[in-house]
């Protein structure tokens, strides 16, 4: 991908995708974050270490505001203008969007693209505050095939539902897998991004 990103631990960090992972078809069931590189202790290790700064920041307001700068630092000293949240893992609360929030208020001319399954925790956050406009939450259908109506400002993902914009790193074998100029997942405009199962 043409940008930073940060991960968690799947399955263990994942509210509503730790549930799914026992549903056969849903998008969890065949987790693409237990395959692959992923498997490995030095890709894992630093996923645990991620996870455990993200309870310490939930846990204090000291905590919370070095973690939003540590994240601030890390994704301007990155050089990249884009940053994906979570390529692995998932939000753990809603005071975890906030933060993430605020990261993204403090770097304004990085765009940020935040997948999530966790519903109800991005809604009940809209409740106290406006979504940064450099960052765009993408709600991910649950299951296999299927889609999600766009809500709001949110825009939505699928796998192998069909629709929406084709992902050219999993639907075009000229990509070889790569999203080469495509930069549709953080791009609000873009309604619905279709993914292949992997």
């Amino acid at each position: 991908m043409p940008c930073a990103s940060v991960g968690l631990p799947a399955v263990v960090s994942c509210k509503t995708g730790g549930k799914l992972a026992q549903i056969p078809g849903s998008v969890c069931s065949d987790c693409y974050a237990y395959k692959g590189n992923y498997r490995f202790k030095n890709v894992k290790a630093p996923r645990d270490a991620n996870l455990a700064e993200v309870n310490a920041a939930l846990a204090s307001d000291a905590a919370a505001t070095a973690w939003v700068l540590e994240m601030v630092n890390k994704i301007n000293d990155s050089g990249f203008a884009y940053f994906r949240w979570h390529d692995s893992g998932d939000i753990q609360s809603e005071r975890h969007l906030e933060l993430i929030c605020l990261v993204c208020e403090q770097t304004p001319e990085v765009k940020h693209w935040l997948p999530t399954r966790e519903y109800s925790m991005v809604q009940n956050v809209l409740f106290d505050r406006t979504i940064p406009e450099n960052l765009n939450i993408r709600l991910s259908a649950h299951m296999i095939g299927r889609t999600l109506e766009p809500a709001g400002p949110f825009s939505t993902s699928s796998v192998d539902a069909g629709t929406g914009w084709q992902c050219p790193a999993a639907h075009n074998p000229a990509n070889e897998g790569n999203c080469k100029s495509c930069r549709a997942c953080w791009d609000r405009k873009v309604g619905n991004v279709d993914y292949a199962q992997h």
